[in-house]
C-alpha cells in the first residue's frame, strides 16, 4: 500500500511516536523512509534550549564545536560562548541534524533498511509538505503534538495544516 512514507519530527516524546508508528508501517510494507526535521531558525534560544535539553542532544551538540577551547556542559552556556565565534544558525543546525540522525537510527533499529534524512528550514508544515513532494511521498506521519508554543494552539497545529493540505494520506500519532 504505501511505497514512501514521511515521517516529521522535532525530537519530542509524540514525535517519538510518530517515528516508531512510521518504522512498523514501513516494516509492514517495505516501504522507504524519509525523516524530515525542520529547522527552528528564528525561535528564541530558549525554545531551542529547552527541545536539546530535553531530548539529551546538549553533549552531543556541544561536542560538534571542537573547535571552542573548554566548550560549557550545556546549551544556553554553549549559544551565548558561540555567538560571537559561530551564531545561533550554525548549532541550530548542528542540533537539527543530530535529531534527524537520531531519528533515522530510531527507524533503522526497528529494522527498516531504507531511510533517508532531510533537514529543512522555514514553515513548519509547508517544509513538511514540500519534503513529501520532493521525495514522492505516498503517506506523512506526524505527531499530534511537539514542542510548539502557546501559538501553535492558536493558530493551528502543524497536524492539523498538514492534514488539511496533504495529497497523500496523513497518519496522525497521538
Amino acid at each position: 500500500m504505501f511505497k514512501h512514507i514521511l515521517v516529521a519530527t522535532d525530537g519530542s516524546k509524540g514525535a517519538n511516536r510518530a517515528l516508531d508508528t512510521a518504522a512498523e508501517l514501513a516494516k509492514q510494507f517495505g516501504a522507504k523512509v524519509t525523516v524530515t526535521h525542520v529547522l527552528l531558525h528564528g525561535r528564541a534560544a530558549q525554545d531551542v534550549s529547552r527541545m536539546a535539553e530535553t531530548e539529551q542532544l546538549v553533549k552531543a551538540a556541544t561536542q560538534s564545536f571542537s573547535d571552542l577551547d573548554h566548550g560549557p556542559g550545556n546549551l544556553p552556556a554553549a549559544m551565548k560562548s558561540l555567538s560571537n565565534k559561530v551564531g545561533n544558525s550554525r548549532l541550530v543546525a548542528v542540533v537539527g541534524d543530530l535529531i534527524a540522525e537520531r531519528a533515522a537510527n530510531r527507524i533503522k533499529k526497528a529494522g527498516v533498511k531504507n531511510v533517508v534524512t532531510s533537514v529543512p528550514q522555514g514553515d513548519y508544515a509547508e517544509e513538511i509538505l514540500k519534503a513529501a513532494e520532493a521525495a514522492g511521498a505516498d503517506a506523512i506521519v506526524v505527531g499530534r503534538r511537539g514542542l510548539g508554543t502557546l501559538r501553535g494552539l492558536l493558530q493551528g497545529s502543524v497536524s492539523q495544516k498538514i492534514t488539511a493540505l496533504a495529497p497523500c494520506t496523513v497518519i496522525t500519532v497521538v
